[in-house]
């Protein structure tokens, strides 16, 4: 891509330009915020130190430089950003407006590098004062200004490109295989409304479409649909589903209790990034990749994409399943830094083939707490992936009690796998249902034994009614199953508990085995 660099004068906009060139992109011109009292400024946004050097950078790597004065003031610092008169960020606005309107680019390349603070000690400098600004005792805040510059002409002449040739710099693919890892081989809105929640209350969605050659067209209903700042996480996968139900959507919803509910007040946190990075993927649709409810924190569906080249990372479905577990683990530490994949409850794992059943299970296994997982084969993923991960985490998930029960009926095995809290007012379940014989007959009989068990477990313990309860039931059509042999089961249901279901084909579960498996959730 043809890139607009911003550039301060300090290191990490001057790394971040050597990293945007071995990613293979085009600097194409540069672009600085001069401070207005040409000095520091206690900005928010952008780093004025060594900004003096700013021309002869431009001069030395031989590329325009585009410049804009600011005062560095910041009047919106909340974590969503809304525009605001004379805040500095519009001056980063009007900044590129002028590029754009002035040259072709096709992104900006900016250096804010997670990085510690540091003291930054200097011996024989071109000359230079030290300022200092800030005469903390515990942590002195000084920085460096430049009385005198010169640019030497270096021989031989050498472009961008010739002058990283030799550095230890790495590109997209370099940086997942990095860190001492192994190398890798809408009808609703209606409901919301009945409940007087909005699209704007959703949290968690999960898409289920009958084609994914369809998905840009069902993209752009869904972006009519969640316009609004900071959406919901989301899954998307392909399967069976016959023509006449071309999409399916499973919608989680919370709302802040009212004021005279007693209740204390909950924040909703959304972590929303579509920049990129070498640090996890930016979002590829109109969703977020993390929605934090007090405790809970809701993952968008992650798949093996290379965050800094957004591709699909090489080396087959062990390469893709570590990738996009150790997105689901920064995502995670990024919401909060006690979080890793351990505060994962439960989840589902979407592949291609059943053959990848396996190593995503022991992948999982090694790095997970009892987390409670599914294993569904679908017809396809976003990207043509091969596996995608979607899960649910706990911040006191260490604090949750697991158990693994079951029965015999017809020589069939109903399995039943489930985790709650000390306060039992979150459970999570997963039910098989099994036959040594794969090929054999399926009944509504068994069916019902399955959810009558599944229920039970999930109210266990249960001492009011106003828990509600989502669940998932994933079939295999290969087994001749359709979702008419259960309907009756969920017509007759009593209307005493608020109960959620979705009816998921799939061509086949976690074994050949298996018919078919329900995912529940019951939240107080």
């Amino acid at each position: 891509m043809k890139v607009v660099a911003l550039i301060s004068g300090g290191k990490d906009s001057t790394f971040n330009m050597m990293q945007c060139i071995a990613a293979g992109h085009e600097i194409v011109a540069l672009a600085n915020l001069v401070p207005h009292s040409k000095t520091e400024i206690d900005s928010y946004m952008y780093q004025s130190v060594g900004h003096e050097a700013i021309d002869l950078i431009s001069d030395a790597i031989d590329l325009p430089l585009y410049k804009r004065e600011t005062l560095g003031i910041s009047n919106e610092r909340g974590k969503t950003y809304q525009p605001s008169e004379n805040d500095e960020v519009e001056d980063l606005y009007l900044l590129l407006q002028q590029v754009k309107d002035e040259i072709e680019v096709e992104a900006v390349s900016v250096g804010a590098i997670l990085s510690d603070y540091q003291r930054v000690r200097v011996e024989n400098v071109e000359d230079s004062d030290v300022i200092l600004h800030s005469n903390d005792p515990i942590a002195p805040v000084g920085y460096l200004k430049f009385k005198k510059l010169a640019l030497e002409v270096k021989l031989p002449t050498l472009d961008l490109y010739s002058r990283l040739e030799g550095l230890p710099l790495k590109d997209s693919d370099g940086y997942v295989t990095d860190h001492g890892e192994e190398a890798f081989d809408l009808t609703e809105s209606a409901i919301l409304s009945a409940n007087k929640h909005s699209v704007e209350d959703v949290c968690s969605v999960c898409m289920f479409i009958g084609d994914m050659s369809q998905y840009a067209e069902l993209n752009k209903l869904y972006i009519n649909t969640f316009n609004h700042v900071n959406p919901p996480s989301r899954a998307c996968v392909q399967v069976p589903f016959d023509q006449k139900c071309p999409v399916r959507i499973e919608a989680l919803s919370w709302k802040q209790p009212s004021k005279n509910s007693g209740d204390s007040l909950i924040k909703r946190k959304t972590m929303h990034v579509q920049s990129r990075s070498h640090w996890a993927p930016a979002n590829i649709g109109p969703y977020s990749q993390s929605v934090r409810i007090e405790n809970f924190i809701h993952l968008a569906g992650q798949i093996g994409l290379v965050p800094g080249s957004m591709e699909m990372v090489n080396g087959g479905i062990k390469s893709q399943c570590q990738l996009a577990l150790r997105h689901l683990k920064r995502l995670l530490k990024a919401v909060d830094t006690n979080f890793n994949l351990r505060n994962v409850v439960q989840g589902i794992c979407y592949v291609t083939d059943i053959s990848y059943v396996e190593p995503s299970r022991k992948m999982w296994e090694e790095r997970t707490n009892n987390a409670i997982v599914d294993y569904v084969v679908v017809t396809g993923l976003p990207r043509d992936a091969l596996v995608e991960w979607h899960v649910w985490a706990h911040k006191h998930n260490n604090q949750f009690e697991y158990e693994e029960r079951g029965k015999c009926i017809d020589n069939y095995s109903i399995s039943i796998y489930r985790r709650w809290n000390y306060e039992n007012n979150i459970v999570a379940i997963l039910c098989r249902v099994d036959h040594p014989e794969s090929d054999i007959g399926f009944n509504n009989k068994i069916f019902r034994e399955a959810m009558d068990y599944t229920l039970q477990k999930l109210k266990q313990g249960q001492e009011d009614d106003t828990s509600i309860f989502s669940i998932k039931i994933f079939y295999s059509v290969t087994k001749n199953l359709q979702s008419a042999f259960f309907i009756d089961y969920f017509e007759e249901f009593t209307k005493d508990i608020f109960l959620s279901y979705t009816f998921v084909p799939v061509i086949s579960l976690k074994n050949r085995q298996t018919f078919l498996s329900i995912c529940g959730i019951r939240i107080q």
